[in-house]
């Protein structure tokens, strides 16, 4: 069957495939498209998309800006950052040795463990075991200590948004780390990245940032900074060669976009302006929300019997969707839905408490233990 031309153009590539934008209340999320682009990174990635280049040339000098905007001994910018997560381990298991990165994921008879303080673990160190390695936790001195004298441990890995609630700070785990020659990495994905990283400055070895959330840089883009040696063998485990990180391709568009971002965080942006225009947009958001209020009769629904600070907290979702009446049969709906962990558009009451709506097939996938 041919298929059938589009009757009407539409400048929103978006509502031209029938998919409705939202307002984001949510922050920099990966599901709702992460962040949007500065407009000079959309010049420098539109002016990148232009020319060839050879990209091992191009991440060479890429590397000596990174260290120089940021204050690391070098930097590569990867494909998000669970593919640095990945290439900083790939690194540290089998450095720029070609038959050891050919043997990647298989690390049978090679040392291939990643230690983790209990509590630290995360949804995305599965990029860090996807390279073959096994994750090894750990209580506190004793079993660090234990577990490093094994022998066969290439890396400590530490989920830095937690890692001032973990049994062992970071810089005890480089203290006992660095002298059996065990690189300590860093997840700061979810961080505003610094000049000089504080994690660096801590010690660690190497970092990993996201490029496409607060930096503003291209969505599917990742920082990974840090030791030089173990950051070139990063991108030696990385797209264009054929290695383990063959799939991980960075484009060029990425790497110039990437610089952009960095080079308008640490230059021109300014805070003041930014959180004024932070402001602004909130209140734009207010009055789209009580407009919507005035005229169809919506409510915003906040999580059932939490505290104002908790509400405050809750990330809020606002789905317009139009108040249906005899007049309106089937037509559009305006509605104001939470994202939080409160009350859904089909909220249900059980001992005067109010309890999540959640679709059915949630449910049965709970009883059958999915």
């Amino acid at each position: 069957m041919a298929m059938q031309p589009a009757t009407k153009a539409n400048s929103d590539p978006y509502l031209a495939l029938g998919v409705r934008p939202f307002i984001n209340c949510c922050s920099v999320r990966t599901i709702h498209g992460g962040s949007l682009m500065l407009p000079s990174v959309r010049a420098a990635v539109a002016a990148a998309s232009q020319r060839f280049v050879n990209l091992d040339e191009l991440m060479e000098a890429a590397g000596a800006r990174i260290a120089e905007l940021t204050g690391a001994e070098w930097g590569i910018v990867t494909c998000g950052s669970a593919a640095a997560l990945a290439l900083a381990t790939a690194a540290c298991v089998a450095g720029n040795d070609p038959a050891a990165m050919l043997r990647l994921p298989f690390t049978d008879g090679m040392p291939n463990r990643v230690v983790m303080m209990r509590g630290q673990r995360f949804a995305y160190d599965m990029a860090i075991r996807m390279v073959g390695t096994h994750v090894v936790e750990c209580d506190d001195d004793a079993a660090l200590i234990k577990a490093l004298d094994g022998g066969d441990v290439v890396m400590v890995g530490v989920l830095g948004k937690s890692e001032n609630r973990g049994p062992v700070r970071l810089e005890r785990i480089v203290e006992l780390a660095r002298p059996r020659g065990v690189p300590v990495m860093v997840d700061a994905a979810s961080e505003l990245i610094e000049r000089p990283s504080p994690w660096l400055a801590r010690g660690a070895d190497l970092v990993v940032y996201s490029g496409g959330k607060f930096l503003r840089g291209p969505q599917t883009s990742g920082l990974l900074l840090g030791n030089k040696a173990l950051v070139k063998a990063a991108w030696s485990n990385a797209a264009p060669h054929h290695s383990f990180g063959r799939p991980m391709k960075v484009s060029k568009e990425d790497i110039v976009g990437v610089i952009a971002a960095l080079e308008h965080w640490f230059g021109e942006r300014d805070d003041a302006a930014e959180e004024r225009r932070w402001h602004d947009d909130l209140a734009a958001i207010r009055r789209a929300a009580d407009a919507c209020l005035r005229d169809f009769g919506c409510l915003v629904l906040l999580g059932g019997g939490r505290t104002k600070a908790q509400n405050a907290k809750a990330r809020i979702k606002l789905r317009l969707r139009r108040k249906r009446s005899p007049e309106q049969g089937n037509g559009n709906h305006a509605r104001l839905a939470s994202s939080g962990d409160g009350a859904g558009p089909a909220s249900s009451r059980r001992k005067g408490r109010l309890r999540p709506w959640r679709p059915r097939w949630m449910a049965r996938g709970r009883r059958r233990g999915l």
